[in-house]
């Protein structure tokens, strides 16, 4: 059971600190709603110039876009950060650890889920202006066993002492289609990858098809998007808001997986891009896993990737996974042929200390195994 108290703040605010911050916490409503709506419109902004084709004025508008974003989130969002201290079992050794993670409050949680089980003690410590970083490892030296900062992609890091490990944060995964000749010689290596995959769902003679992105969103929301969410992650998940889901939904299409008995056991959110094709969201029917033994998603991902090759697209994007090689997420999607690159809507980076040199920690960085970096996504 998760359990969540107030801790003693890890590193207190000076007198110069909180007179600095206070225009910031001022007109912290105004900077809240700015920054939904810039975040809003700069996104979308993304979206177009890394769905247009290829070449120098469309690398021009994406690293624009993309500063911007970045700039937008460091003023409105970076100058502060969260402080969260967590004790609990190391899922794969089984032994004690103790983290603490500096960064965005709404994030904390996947870095729980794939770092310690189900029982842990999460304690709110206040937080930590940006510029006093430096003082962490004052505070935290022979306390904790990792700490991960989520840190604004602009700044550089300021810790340097142990083991220090940076990464882009969450990668995007994707696929390029261009140059690959015939589908039926691209088909033949897909099938080389996933063979048991595709005879799975063959046999069990599931098909893709079209549905209706609002008449059935509730269906896809409540039925395969929810239960499957909960039923991987628990506590820890991260679920989209209905309505803000909806939304996304109304400019995209709901693609069903059916069973001979025409009974929708799973489901995929594609959007067209024109250039770029997205697959966004999946969902199993009630969370159930027997659906996945059928091939219930391996039958997505194969036609996902056929309708992007069969409609010219240049680039399939798979969405994002975790910047960790042995992540069982970034594994399944890089089996299937998707490469990481940069995210570009991730306006931050994760930098991974080792203080102490625990055992514990450096145990889950060798298995793990974080991306240090990544080819960038102008070129994609």
């Amino acid at each position: 059971m998760l359990e969540k108290i107030e801790g003693r703040a890890l590193i207190p605010y000076s007198a110069l600190d909180q007179l600095f911050l206070l225009p910031y916490h001022a007109v912290s409503i105004w900077r809240h709603r700015t920054y939904r709506f810039l975040k809003g419109w700069l996104t979308r902004w993304i979206e177009k110039a890394f769905n247009s084709r290829l070449g120098r004025l469309r690398s021009l508008s994406l690293f624009l876009s993309v500063l911007l974003w970045r700039l937008v989130h460091f003023v409105l969002r970076g100058l502060e950060l969260e402080v969260i201290h967590m004790e609990g079992v190391e899922r794969a050794s089984g032994e004690k650890l103790s983290l603490v993670y500096v960064g965005d409050k709404s994030l904390y949680r996947q870095i729980v889920y794939r770092i310690l089980k189900g029982d842990a003690v999460v304690r709110y410590t206040g937080r930590v202006p940006l510029w006093r970083l430096r003082n962490l490892k004052h505070s935290i030296l022979g306390r904790v066993d990792l700490v991960l900062l989520e840190l604004p992609k602009i700044v550089s890091h300021p810790i340097h002492e142990g083991t220090v490990i940076e990464n882009s944060g969450n990668v995007l995964m994707v696929m390029p289609l261009r140059g690959r000749g015939k589908w039926e010689d691209f088909q033949r290596d897909l099938v080389k990858k996933q063979r048991l995959n595709i005879k799975r769902f063959n046999e069990a003679g599931l098909r893709l098809v079209k549905g209706d992105s609002q008449r059935d969103f509730d269906f896809y929301y409540d039925r395969m998007y929810l239960p499957m969410v909960k039923n991987r992650h628990g506590l820890y998940a991260e679920i989209s808001p209905r309505e803000a889901f909806r939304q996304l939904v109304k400019k995209c299409e709901l693609w069903f997986v059916e069973d001979p008995q025409g009974k929708r056991v799973a489901a995929m959110v594609w959007f067209d891009g024109g250039e770029v094709k997205h697959g966004l969201s999946f969902g199993v029917l009630d969370g159930d896993f027997r659906y996945e033994e059928q091939g219930a998603l391996a039958c997505i991902y194969y036609h996902e990737i056929r309708m992007a090759f069969e409609q010219g697209a240049r680039l399939l994007d798979g969405t994002q996974a975790p910047p960790f090689e042995n992540d069982g997420l970034y594994q399944h999607k890089h089996r299937w042929g998707f490469e990481p690159i940069e995210d570009p809507w991730n306006p931050n980076k994760l930098l991974i200390w080792v203080p102490n040199g625990s055992s514990v920690a450096m145990g889950w960085l060798e298995r793990m195994r974080p991306i240090k970096s990544v080819p960038s996504a102008y070129d994609y």
